[in-house]
Order: structure tokens, then C-alpha cells, then sequence
């Protein structure tokens, strides 16, 4: 996996903290994969790309 850019690093940082204030707690894995919790319930995204489409679909996100 590439490193990360400050702007790829600001924007994950930024997702992150938008799902949290929404209530749900986002999980880092090593292989640039997320893990998103509420509930008890569990969404697996696979990269970035995913978590931010998932944040679209909660509302959490806007076009």
C-alpha cells in the first residue's frame, strides 16, 4: 500500500470523525480497510472509497 498523502490522511481523519459524530465508532484495519459500528451492528468497507459511500447512503455524507 502507498503512504499516505496529508490530504488523503486530513480526508480520512475528516470521514472519521463525521461517522462519530452520527454515533457510529469507525474501526482502522492494517490493510486500509474500515470497520464501521453502531448498535451492535457492523459494516465492513474494504477501503476509503466504500467507507464514503457507505457515509453517503447513512446521510452522514452529502454529494
Amino acid at each position: 500500500m502507498a503512504a499516505l498523502t496529508t490530504t488523503d490522511s486530513k480526508a480520512i481523519a475528516n470521514q472519521v470523525a463525521r461517522l462519530a459524530l452520527a454515533g457510529h465508532h469507525v474501526i482502522k484495519g492494517n490493510n486500509g480497510d474500515y470497520t464501521v459500528c453502531k448498535y451492535g451492528l457492523t459494516r465492513y468497507c474494504a477501503n476509503f472509497a466504500e467507507l464514503q459511500a457507505f457515509a453517503l447512503k447513512l446521510g452522514v455524507n452529502h454529494e
